[in-house]
């Protein structure tokens, strides 16, 4: 059966009486003899359950329906069930069991999909059927950007501890230390990760009911897949997990079988652990019910590109392609491209790292263009500079406010440096007492770098003419410094108002070699719909101020009026102020 066919049969056993009923035979005609309809579950039936234990076979165990818990969230019912058998009763409820097809009188009843933490008895909250051949039919016709709509859904529902079964997440050729920050972050999405192999061995290349269900986030040099299990397989189209994998409607998630090399048992939580086959397919719906998938159809992926320079050694290049998803992707990229710096610099320690980064955008040839970003920063055994960098700068992107830009490849490259080439802004002053307006100013700039002798550097920059106030003030610091400042105290970096500003205040990122010095006098200045205004006259700071909505328009008492900047061989570090008494401008003869 098609797609289209799935879709009819949704709709068509939905109008069969208040309930919705489905089948897993191949016509509608056969609905009410495959597929039990919910009003049809009875407590005290007994029926089978499918999953994988081991290797790529699905094993039966038995299952006792407890009771139906009708509308327990808005439009969702609920069947509970007690699972039995020597396997399952020693592991309970495992994580990687979503999905998990339950049969009676084989006729499908649903998908197991929730359960209890530190359960006696191995009791689980099975997805009716019918709720997640809705998932099919709602997202057939959408077109929505994959990842709108996405919540976390929390480790509680709230319902005496109940929570969807844990999502194991399989990595494979990531550095232990980015492994450590996914755990962190994936937790709050009932996702658990734990580190598995690249690729499975032997015969795993087919998806059935029961059988364990990858769903691969990232493929190439490094392997990161959310492991389930097939509730039920009809030709092309497929379900699986029986609650939400992100919950994200329309997604376009590359999905294969997998072979699962043991199950951990645990008092909190058993898990399976497995790995992915090939790719056999795609997720292209993401429901709270669950998951539909098309076998054959193969996934839209962004390609990601890793050259990693380390020492003298030669560069290390690493590909990876990424899931194209709002709230994912960039998670993903930062996190591929850390691994590959720590990978390529052989242990953890003292690293300076700078970093340059192009993103291309675009859909035809004619509208692709590259942003391009630099960065310089220093770590000690520890990722997370590097992933909040590059993931922020992913995650602006794709998701700004202004339009859908469409990202067709990023491209990193690293140089490492295994020392702490860092320095500290000791010391700023002003040379001379007393400034004038349209003159040069030159100020004495002391950097102390670690373990080393401090330095004095002289930086000039002129004061523009007809500049007015009794003083003028100079700021030093880095440059990532000086954009929270800026952002803090001026309207220098007002918020963007279109993509192309967005894009500008993206590339002019400060880097964290560079020391800006910025010239600043008292005075009104305005920014209005994302430009910059100084010298703002009394009737319009007038509305500004009274105006609870000034349209896009902010005032501050400081205007930025000079500015220089300086590149350095250090990561940058602190903020220092002068100040000089301000003349009136000399008389030019």
């Amino acid at each position: 059966m098609c797609r289209t066919a799935l879709v009819c049969l949704a709709l068509l056993v939905c109008a069969a009486g208040g309930e919705s009923t489905t089948t897993d035979t191949r016509t509608a005609a056969g609905a009410d003899t495959q597929f039990m309809s919910l009003d049809d579950v009875k407590p005290g039936m007994m029926g089978k359950a499918r999953t994988v234990f081991s290797g790529t076979r699905p094993e039966e165990f038995d299952v006792e329906i407890l009771g139906v818990i009708r509308n327990w969230r808005p439009g969702g019912n609920l069947i509970l069930g007690r699972a039995s058998g020597a396997r399952i009763e020693h592991l309970g409820i495992a994580a990687g069991m979503s999905g998990t097809p339950v049969y009676i009188d084989g006729r499908l009843v649903g998908a197991m999909a929730f359960a209890w933490p530190f359960a006696k008895e191995p009791i689980a909250g099975i997805t009716p059927i019918q709720e997640m051949l809705d998932v099919s039919r709602r997202t057939a016709g959408e077109r929505s950007e994959p990842g709108i709509g996405f919540s976390p859904r929390g480790p509680d529902s709230g319902n005496a501890g109940m929570k969807e079964i844990d999502t194991p997440i399989m990595v494979a050729g990531l550095h232990p230390a980015v492994v450590g920050l996914m755990k962190g972050e994936l937790a709050k999405y009932n996702m658990v990760v734990a580190q598995s192999g690249t690729e499975a061995q032997g015969d795993a290349g087919t998806l059935m009911a029961g059988g364990a269900l990858a769903a691969q986030l990232v493929s190439g040099d490094a392997v990161v897949s959310a492991i389930g299990t097939v509730t039920y397989v009809d030709g092309k189209d497929l379900l699986g997990f029986g609650h939400g994998l992100f919950s994200g409607g329309t997604v376009d998630v590359p999905m294969s079988s997998a072979q699962i090399h043991a199950v951990l048992p645990s008092l909190l939580n058993s898990m399976k652990l497995g790995s992915p086959s090939g790719i056999l397919g795609t997720i292209t719906g993401d429901g709270e019910a669950g998951v539909a998938g098309v076998i054959g159809r193969m996934p839209d992926l962004i390609p990601v590109e890793v050259i990693v320079r380390a020492g003298g050694a030669p560069a290390a290049t690493f590909r990876f392609k990424v899931i194209r998803h709002r709230l994912f992707t960039p998670s993903l990229v930062a996190w591929t491209a850390a691994s590959s710096a720590l990978t390529a610099a052989g242990s953890v320690g003292e690293l300076t790292v700078r970093m340059s980064v192009s993103v291309e955008l675009g859909g035809t040839e004619a509208e692709r263009r590259a942003v391009q970003f630099e960065h310089l920063f220093f770590s000690v055994s520890s990722a997370a500079p590097l992933t909040e960098f590059l993931g922020g700068v992913v995650d602006a992107i794709m998701n700004n406010e202004f339009e859908n830009t469409r990202m067709m490849g990023v491209k990193c490259e690293l140089s490492l440096v295994r020392e702490r080439r860092v320095a500290v802004i000791d010391e700023v002053y002003v040379l001379a007492d007393e400034v004038h307006p349209g003159e040069a100013v030159t100020l004495a700039v002391k950097l102390r770098p670690y373990r080393g002798r401090a330095f004095t550097k002289h930086l000039s920059l002129r004061l523009p003419e007809g500049l007015s106030g009794e003083s003028v003030s100079f700021k030093v610091c880095s440059a990532p410094e000086m954009r929270k400042w800026e952002q803090l105290s001026t309207s220098r970096r007002p918020v963007p108002q279109n993509l192309e500003q967005l894009l500008g205040q993206i590339e002019s990122a400060g880097r964290g070699n560079v020391v800006e010095c910025a010239a600043y006098v008292e005075s009104r200045e305005a920014a209005v719909e994302g430009e910059t205004f100084p010298s703002v006259p009394e009737s319009l700071s007038r509305v500004i101020r009274s105006s609870r909505r000034a349209g896009g328009m902010s005032e501050t008492s400081i205007a930025v009026v000079s500015g220089t900047s300086w590149e350095t061989e250090y990561v940058v570090e602190g903020c220092q102020t002068g100040s000089a008494k301000l003349r009136e401008q000399k008389v030019r003869r």
